[in-house]
């Protein structure tokens, strides 16, 4: 089973996430900052990190900085949540690495695609790696 993590800082809306993402059968843990969320990947790295570009503390987008500096955490995919859908910050989360990036609100089925693609796009990745060793 897949582990997704995500951070959020609006409660309801983890909440929505979380429901939408176990329906599928996928595996979720939760942060509510990028403190938080370090410390979860910490202990147990997962395999898609679905971020919120505004946290209290640290950013979105300082996180993904902090994970592309850490060897551990450079190879983990993340999907970046905003309510501002501005072009500019799917371009700077493009410019960024960011596997994807979905304007709020979100519906279900983008969600559930974004992840699967994330999770896909990592596998993919991986046994490309292992074949040309």
């Amino acid at each position: 089973m897949s582990l997704v993590l995500i951070v959020e800082d609006e409660p309801d809306m983890r909440f929505l996430l979380r429901l939408t993402l176990e329906r599928g059968e996928i595996e979720v843990n939760e942060a509510d900052t990028a403190e938080a969320a370090l410390d979860l990947m910490e202990a147990r790295l997962p395999d898609v990190v679905l971020l919120d570009v505004n946290l209290p503390g640290m950013s979105g987008f300082e996180l993904v900085d902090l994970m592309l500096s850490s060897p551990a955490l450079a190879a983990v995919p993340v999907v970046m949540l905003t309510a501002d859908a501005r072009p500019e910050l799917a371009e700077r989360a493009e410019e960024k690495g960011c596997f994807g990036f979905l304007a709020k609100p979100i519906s279900p089925d983008a969600l559930v695609a974004a992840v699967s693609e994330a999770i896909t796009g990592r596998s993919d990745e991986g046994a490309e790696s292992v074949t040309s060793q």
